[in-house]
């Protein structure tokens, strides 16, 4: 009898489920049979069959990293998605035999995938499982801080960022990165005034990391285009558009090392500068703190404000 054939025995008795879709049928087993598989051949094989293959596999997957908004990407998520119960599996298998690396690993690669599924509670479980057993490397706390970010915990996203930049040993791209998160967090767009707070962050980064050159590593370049959008973006929310015209200008020499996603971003930009310049600009003249307090601002010209934020 082949491997198939045993499945489709399997699945007419409703032991394994196969879900059909535009690719070839998978199989899933039920939970509480895949328990039990997993005692047994805990029981039987240790971590050098089965189990060993599956670890690998699910490292391997979620290490393909795929550029940030590409077709690439939204193919790994919905890999990742598929593969759910099997990476769940993978970092219950690396827990139970004191694998801290792997599970490291699997945290910080997959993190990108829990934070766009909405599984961050997921996420941060497993995170905070390593902290409490192990030390995680400054990457992995980087990661845990984005998941706590994502689920909106706030301040125990702060204190870890806040720590990681104390660290003098801090690699300096991962350092711009890190200050380029919490001068958006401190921002939120919440007021035009706070901007300003968080362009004084967004420039730090940027003398930190330098001017761009030929030689600079893909993530380096990245980065510092990363930098300068964020930078855009509160001039706009600030109504500075000379800030923004500044970020515009300084990314425009660079654009052929952008990824797709900031491609889009940098367009972005470029019309909410040319839509400011037009529409908005009698507000620019308008004294900020007044506006604030008034709680007018864009409302006066055409946009409303809805919460603690500008709704254009």
């Amino acid at each position: 009898m082949t491997v198939i054939e045993s499945l489709e025995r399997l699945v007419d008795r409703s032991l394994v489920a196969m879900v059909t879709t535009d690719e070839p049928e998978r199989y899933y087993l039920l939970e509480s049979i895949r328990e039990f598989a997993g005692q047994r051949l805990t029981v039987d094989s240790g971590l050098d069959g089965p189990h060993q293959r599956l670890l690998s596999k699910v490292i391997e997957l979620v290490d393909e990293d795929p550029e940030p908004g590409t077709v690439a990407e939204a193919e790994w998520l919905g890999t990742m998605h598929r593969n759910g119960p099997s990476l769940r599996e993978a970092l219950s298998i690396a827990t139970k035999r004191d694998f801290w690396d792997s599970v490291e690993w699997l945290i910080v690669h997959a993190s990108r995938y829990w934070i766009a599924a909405g599984m961050t509670d997921e996420g941060l479980r497993w995170g905070e499982l390593a902290q409490t057993s192990t030390d995680l490397s400054t990457v992995a706390q980087e990661a845990l801080a984005d998941l706590c970010l994502s689920a909106q915990r706030w301040d125990e996203a702060d204190r870890t960022y806040t720590d990681l930049l104390e660290r003098p040993d801090l690699d300096p791209v991962m350092r711009a990165r890190i200050m380029r998160k919490t001068a958006s967090r401190s921002t939120t767009v919440e007021t035009m005034l706070r901007s300003r707070t968080g362009l004084v962050q967004l420039s730090t980064a940027l003398d930190l990391l330098g001017l761009p050159g030929d030689d600079w590593s893909d993530a380096r370049i990245r980065e510092w285009i990363n930098l300068q959008l964020d930078t855009a973006g509160l001039g706009y929310f600030g109504f500075n558009p000379d800030v923004q015209q500044s970020a515009i200008d300084a990314v425009r020499p660079w654009t052929h090392r952008a990824n797709a996603r900031q491609l889009v971003e940098y367009d972005i930009v470029q019309r909410g500068l040319m839509y400011q310049q037009t529409r908005y600009r009698p507000a620019r003249e308008m004294n900020v703190r007044d506006l604030e307090f008034r709680g007018v601002g864009p409302a006066n010209l055409g946009g409303t404000i809805s919460g603690d934020h500008t709704v254009l």
